[in-house]
């Protein structure tokens, strides 16, 4: 029977759901990192010990650094008990001299063998967070160099983590990365064509930014991307709109991810079901490193900017189905079939609270006492048993209680025996203390839709604590599922393609219907400014809203007084915001009614948002001012700079020119801990002005979560930075000043009335970076430019070069999703500025 059934790693068929010492806090003082050899520990420990300012502590070769010998030729030499009490003493050494420090361990592959680190990492894991890093099994035998048959090499390896995954807080796949994914992503100069050698330096990008959103949710807990870059737009988890609903193993698929693209966008928070009798009937080993691969794809395509849930699809009475033809198919008794049924059961839920997703969904059914539950064995004494163990150990994750019923009288605000009804699941999530809801049911018509009104009155009246998604299914259940505000399920339009008649909704046709139906105003947003030339962005925001089925229009406005146009357009129901162009920008401060601390310290904006209440979205509260230019300037040098060059606490970057956007791009700079910026303008007193603008704040305050709970890390909270006035012939040299690094970002500044920076006779010295960087150039006309051809002339190796176009597109991305609260349509975006640069080649 025994065969038949999936273990998942780590845990037995009859082992408990979780030991006494198992908790994980939220708030820890430093993080452990574990796992096989060559799973990328070190490498993903560097990363988020320089995103998060934590000591780096690498013990992986703590003997061979204590012994100045090779390991294997001191473990040869001694005992093994001698080699691992060796290896005890030092790792505890290590911790306790970094115990007042926050820091992230690395620990050797073989310290998982050794019982007292083992022991030692047990005790400490209500103090440490231990992150298990795994990937696939061929991979890891790939780097072992392993010629044994393949089968055992694959069992060996996952005996080995299952001791890893036996003492860790979390989870972390390490999904490998390839060049095709980074070329998705880059916009070059000259079109959008890279040879794969170009992009090697490249190849840790996505899997960096994968595990510091990862690293960020166990430190920090969910924060939007929007928000997170945004302190004062900050948000909650619950303002959540749609959920897309994939399934697992389905979501695991070749067609899926090929796909994804396509598949996740528009969502606003993707639920993973995991359909336990499916896993079983196509015998899928080791099903928990599975799920993570399937997690770890959503976080990768998804850029980890929207909340994932996870949870088991199948209800009761279809498990119970299933254990009745397994038993009857296979001879084996019930009772035997329900025990290996339900160790699997809550073992998944123990792995996915493992993963540190947003979200795990609890199925409420599994706590109503019936005779035909057969998961009624777990709870002895303590019917929560269950969610109190999840509850210790969830971390940063929510708990969403989830209900569906096909009782007709459900949403009756009154008790009734021997039928489960609303009310039973609202008190039943409130004696469990957990603060989200989803309930629903199916509607036999129209009208009941509008039962679900006096349940969420009386839930508000009462339990006003509690966020709640509920809706209806069905065909005549579409009304309420337009209606609902949090966690609205939607389908992939290629599932909607394979089905007639269906009562699933898209992202696409919910928005149209929130709009259309005047629960969400259309909104007109704007680009205001003098220029002459036709803009793009219009063109980039409107495919963006048609895309995804959202009414708003963007539209141009040329202007010479500035306060006057948005004081008029303020006064309309309708108006969203603005992006305000040069040279309006430092003037539309004394328009807003707040504005984030980025724009203070900038002292410009560059977007105007229309601020609503959730309650009354068709009513202006407020004009809050934002800065996107930074953000931009921010997200492409993120996606292009090589992790080394990202980790550095030594780098430096040069600005030419102090354009229009100058001071954006240095706080941009600031903000990704440059130290030392080096600063040149042909205007010596314009570039003083920026200089002294910037250094009389210094040190700057993160924009960034840095405070650290129940530690003193006050200093750790500010960025110490100063920028450097060249001279011109310092400039002309190309060599630093004083004993500055050599550039790994060089970036131009917007044109302004003086010489455009792009034009500047540029020295080669200032590309000589040994770990290379990238050139940045935000002047949109030409797009070509001096310097560019310079930098392709030079071809500096490890150096990418952007010009304004990948700017825009950035600075897009930014614009369209602070303007919507939405995850912007990437791809559709970048192909829409490809296509205008094919244009404007193709017309020169």
């Amino acid at each position: 029977m025994k065969s038949t059934y999936l273990e998942p790693s780590g845990l037995s068929p009859s082992s408990t759901l979780l030991s006494e010492d198992s908790t994980s806090p939220a708030n820890f003082r430093s993080v452990v990192i574990i796992g096989f050899r060559g799973v990328g520990k070190s490498t993903l420990g560097l990363m988020a010990s320089a995103a998060f300012n934590f000591k780096y502590v690498d013990i992986e070769n703590c003997i061979s650094d204590y012994t100045g010998v090779p390991e294997a030729k001191f473990a040869s030499n001694v005992s093994v008990e001698e080699y691992k009490f060796l290896q005890f003493k030092l790792i505890i050494q290590a911790f306790k001299e970094n115990d007042r420090a926050r820091s992230v361990f690395i620990l050797p592959s073989s310290s998982i063998d050794n019982h007292r680190v083992f022991e030692f990492l047990r005790k400490k894991r209500r103090d440490y967070c231990i992150i298990n890093i795994e990937c696939d099994e061929s991979r890891i035998l790939n780097y072992l160099n392993y010629n044994g048959n393949q089968e055992k090499g694959i069992q060996l390896v996952h005996s080995r983590i299952s001791k890893y995954r036996s003492v860790s807080n979390y989870n972390f796949y390490n999904l490998p990365s390839d060049t095709t994914l980074m070329k998705k992503s880059l916009i070059v100069v000259g079109g959008d064509t890279l040879d794969g050698d170009g992009l090697d330096h490249l190849l840790l990008k996505p899997v960096e930014k994968e595990f510091t959103q990862f690293f960020s949710f166990i430190v920090h807990g969910y924060v939007p991307l929007i928000h997170s870059i945004n302190e004062t737009n900050k948000s909650t988890i619950y303002e959540i709109g749609n959920c897309l609903q994939v399934s697992f193993p389905e979501a695991s698929g070749d067609e899926f991810v090929k796909n994804m693209d396509e598949i996740v966008r528009g969502a606003d928070s993707i639920e993973v079901g995991i359909d336990l009798i499916q896993l079983i009937h196509t015998s899928i080993m080791q099903a928990n490193l599975r799920i993570d691969e399937s997690i770890a794809q959503l976080r990768r395509y998804t850029y980890s900017s929207i909340p994932i849930l996870v949870g088991i699809k199948n209800s009761i009475s279809e498990l119970n189905e299933f254990i009745k033809d397994r038993s009857s198919g296979s001879g084996v008794k019930i009772v035997d079939v329900e025990q290996e049924v339900r160790s699997f059961y809550f073992s998944i839920l123990y792995s996915i609270i493992r993963l540190g997703v947003e979200f795990v969904v609890i199925d409420l059914d599994i706590f109503i006492c019936t005779e035909s539950n057969f998961l009624n064995e777990i709870f002895v004494n303590n019917s929560y048993y269950i969610v109190n163990q999840l509850n210790s150990m969830k971390g940063n994750t929510s708990i969403l209680g989830s209900y569906k019923s096909n009782n007709p009288e459900f949403w009756t605000i009154h008790k009734s025996m021997g039928k489960v009804q609303c009310l039973d699941t609202i008190e039943l999530v409130y004696e469990m203390k957990l603060k989200s809801l989803r309930v629903s049911s199916i509607a036999r018509s129209v009208y009941d839709n509008f039962k679900i009104v006096n349940f969420l009155e009386y839930c508000k009246n009462n339990y006003p604590d509690i966020v709640i998604s509920a809706f209806n299914n069905g065909l005549n259940g579409k009304v309420s599922k337009v209606m609902n505000k949090f966690l609205t399920p939607i389908v992939p339009v290629a599932k909607m393609a394979r089905l007639n008649n269906s009562c699933d909704l898209t992202c696409k046709e919910l928005n149209q219907a929130l709009h259309y139906s005047f629960l969400l105003p259309p909104l007109n947003f704007y680009v205001i400014g003098k220029s002459e030339t036709k803009y793009l962005s219009p063109l980039i925001h409107n495919a963006a809203y048609k895309h995804l089925g959202i009414p708003h229009t963007y539209k141009p406005i040329e202007c010479n007084t500035l306060l006057h146009t948005l004081s008029t357009l303020r006064k309309s129901a309708n108006f969203g915001g603005a992006a305000i162009e040069y040279p309006f920008q430092s003037e539309a401060l004394n328009f807003v009614d707040r504005m984030s601390p980025q724009v203070r310290i900038i002292g410009a904006l560059d977007s105007v948002i229309a601020e609503r209440t959730k309650d009354d979205p068709n009513k202006i509260i407020g004009i809050r001012g934002e800065n996107t230019e930074w953000l931009g300037i921010k997200l492409t040098i993120t996606d292009n700079i090589a992790p080394i060059n990202a980790v550095s606490k030594s780098k430096s970057a040069l600005v030419l020119g102090v354009g229009e956007n100058c001071r954006s791009t240095v706080y941009a700079l600031i903000e990704l801990g440059y130290q030392e910026i080096m600063v040149y303008d042909h205007s010596y007193r314009k570039a003083k002005e920026l200089v002294d603008h910037y250094n009389s704040q210094s040190p700057l305050k993160s924009s960034t979560h840095a405070k650290y709970a129940g530690l003193d890390c006050e200093k750790d909270q500010f960025h110490h930075f100063e920028l450097v006035l060249l001279k011109e012939d310092e400039f002309q040299s190309g060599i630093p000043p004083r004993d500055i690094s050599y550039p790994t970002i060089v970036a131009t500044s917007s044109a302004c009335s003086e010489r455009v920076a792009s034009e500047y006779d540029v020295s080669s010295n200032w590309f000589r970076s040994p770990s290379g960087g990238v050139l940045l150039v935000t002047e949109y006309d030409p797009l070509v430019t001096p310097i560019s051809n310079t930098f392709l002339k030079i071809k500096c190796k490890g150096w990418v070069s952007c010009n304004s176009l990948y700017h825009l597109y950035a600075q897009s991305i930014v614009q369209f999703e602070m303007f919507t609260s939405k995850a912007a349509p990437r791809d559709l975006i970048k192909s829409l500025v490809l296509r205008y640069h094919s244009t404007r080649t193709k017309d020169r």
